[in-house]
């Protein structure tokens, strides 16, 4: 009944006249969830792969370019267990979003 909804509704905006054609946010929702659920695999990998690359920020703004980082500064500086620091900074992705924003911030912040 839902897909064909969905189909009807899609059909019905493919019919119109109109030259510009906005398909309501809660009809993509609505998609979305009949396709791939409440929380698609995709997605989840893709808000892990951000909260990484905004930690990595937070981190280069409060360690110094010239400071090595260690598990348990990591692990205490973002409040996180040391397993899941070492597994980050064994991560090759945050190793280089982390030295790209020391860089940053060491040319573009006076500390």
């Amino acid at each position: 009944m839902v897909n064909y909804l969905i189909v009807m509704i899609l059909e019905s905006i493919d019919m119109t006249t109109m030259r510009e054609v906005r398909i309501p946010a809660s009809l993509v929702v609505l998609i979305r969830h009949q396709l791939t659920g409440t929380n698609p695999d995709l997605h989840a990998a893709h808000l892990t792969k951000q909260q990484l690359f905004i930690l990595a920020r937070f981190i280069a703004e409060k360690l110094p370019s010239d400071k090595k980082l260690s598990i348990n500064k990591l692990a205490s500086i973002a409040r996180i267990p040391r397993s899941t620091a070492a597994r980050y900074l064994k991560d090759k992705e945050f190793q280089d979003w982390l030295a790209k924003n020391q860089l940053w911030y060491a040319k573009n912040v006076i500390r």
